[in-house]
């Protein structure tokens, strides 16, 4: 019966929920979010986005600096003086449930049933888990998706062309919120380039008209980056950040394990697509090959870079591999119980939000830092809120040098702008060779004599990533004393010995 929800809409509502019900309830980390937030509180209070950065003692007190995100950061600061973390992290969970949804929607335009779009939205939402921390990138994710579905339905004609007049709109505000927005130019430049060669083989006057549309929003959307006056360095930026030999070592930005987790994620749905594509090679399609192996390589080249091909690739998948339409079979279906089911799924899906978050029994890596600090159910485990404190009633010297694990020290730009670091999780910002000697210092390799020639007066580490080092400064050879300790963290200044 129309509009009964069937046991078939069940598969897909539980796929969409449980995976947005996980994602809900990563924690924030505090490798680069903090910063952020403390950008747009920066651009709130003086009402112009900064181009340089100041916060290190081991840079030029004016280091250039693109910020390429500033409208998101500006938004974050916004939300957080309204709702706090509470409502910041309630929306990255609203964004991350609509991304998922047009996954959704997408692999059903491509003529995937609802138990396939389920395993697009699955596949999908497995492959991103690791990278769902509140960042800018999270409001590029539906200028992503939403550019991605209505290419692929004007591409089809499910929409009349002029639908594509919305992604210039998109442009607008995705080139100011996220330096991903050089990914829509290339979704619109591939599908364009993909049409022309289709119309090239097939010589299609029907296909010719759409091409017209094609190149010329690809031109609209090149004019309306220019929005951005600094467009061209941002695209600098985020090229350099993506080949910066520091990026490269490791963290996100190194490349891909297709053996572990999510990696294995990426081979698995060019191992499904490659499948549907055999058992019906009509559904192959010239355009989706080329945007599928520009994505893979992308998604190979960086672990980070994994969730823009999930977003392409699943639901390319799930609409290879459905089957020819057939008249649907009757099922025996309990309305009652399917809506039960529904109303489970969603009431987990709202334990995972951040009021009732804290009544779930859950394990520390998604338990944050609990009931120890005011909203620490939603901060991960390893933000030095409590060190930081301690450090606010304490104050280091006005000349204090203090050298930090590099995961603190966007926290400290928040927290505790006055406190110059030496460390944070922008990469690109600081020079390789500092990272050779941080790299080396963190390994406990001649740490006290490099610590000396960077004349570092204070350090904080985490006794967790660094316990070598933490041990060695606590031997009372090594010239420093311990100031404080706590469960993560561990707080030195060099004694007056070793000054």
């Amino acid at each position: 019966r129309r509009g009964l929800l069937s046991l078939t809409h069940l598969w897909f509502l539980a796929a969409l929920l449980l995976a947005a019900a996980a994602g809900a309830l990563m924690p924030i980390e505090q490798v680069d979010f903090w910063w952020h937030l403390a950008l747009g509180r920066a651009i709130a209070q003086t009402g112009s986005v900064p181009t340089t950065s100041s916060q290190s003692w081991v840079l030029p007190p004016a280091t250039p600096f693109i910020y390429g995100s500033w409208l998101a950061e500006w938004l974050f600061f916004q939300l957080y003086q309204r709702g706090g973390l509470p409502l910041l992290v309630l929306t990255r969970n609203l964004l991350l449930l609509a991304l998922l949804a047009l996954v959704g929607l997408e692999a059903r335009r491509r003529g995937a049933g609802w138990r396939l779009a389920a395993l697009a939205v699955a596949g999908a939402g497995l492959t991103l888990l690791n990278n769902v921390s509140v960042r800018p990138q999270i409001c590029a994710w539906l200028p992503f998706a939403l550019t991605l579905l209505l290419l692929g339905a004007a591409r089809q004609g499910q929409l009349p062309p002029r639908a594509l007049l919305a992604l210039p709109l998109l442009l607008v505000v995705w080139v100011n919120v996220h330096g991903t927005f050089v990914l829509g130019l290339a979704l619109v430049g591939l599908t364009a380039a993909g049409a022309s060669l289709t119309y090239l083989l097939h010589r299609d006057h029907e296909r010719r008209a759409r091409l017209t549309w094609l190149w010329a929003i690809t031109a609209a959307c090149a004019a309306a980056m220019l929005i951005n006056p600094r467009v061209a360095d941002i695209a600098l930026f985020v090229r350099n950040l993506v080949f910066h030999p520091a990026a490269q070592g490791g963290g996100e930005w190194q490349r891909t394990d297709l053996l572990s987790y999510p990696g294995f994620l990426l081979p698995l749905a060019l191992l499904l697509i490659a499948i549907g594509w055999y058992r019906r090679p009509e559904r192959f399609d010239l355009t989706d090959a080329l945007i599928l192996a520009v994505f893979t390589w992308f998604g190979w080249s960086a672990i980070r870079s994994l969730i823009w091909f999930a977003i392409v690739a699943w639901p390319i998948a799930a609409g290879a591999l459905a089957p020819p339409a057939r008249p649907a079979r009757q099922r025996i279906e309990i309305p009652a119980l399917n809506y039960a089911i529904l109303g489970l799924l969603l009431l987990v899906w709202t334990l995972t939000q951040p009021p009732l978050k804290p009544l779930l029994p859950l394990p520390p890596a998604l338990a944050g830092l609990g009931a120890r600090v005011p909203d620490g159910w939603l901060i991960g485990a390893n933000t030095p809120v409590q060190a930081v404190a301690w450090l606010k009633q304490h104050p280091l010297p006005p000349d204090a040098r203090l050298f930090n694990d590099l995961t603190y020290g966007s926290y400290l730009i928040w927290a505790a702008p006055e406190i110059k670091i030496a460390a944070d999780g922008r990469l690109e910002l600081y020079p390789l060779e500092h990272w050779i000697t941080y790299a080396a210092i963190m390994r406990d390799e001649q740490a006290l004599a490099r610590l000396d020639q960077l004349g570092a007066t204070h350090a904080m580490l985490s006794r967790e990533r660094s316990p070598e080092l933490v041990a060695r400064l606590q031997s009372p050879a090594s010239g420093w004393r311990e100031l404080y300790r706590d469960e993560t963290t561990a707080i030195f200044a060099r004694s007056e010995a070793a000054r």
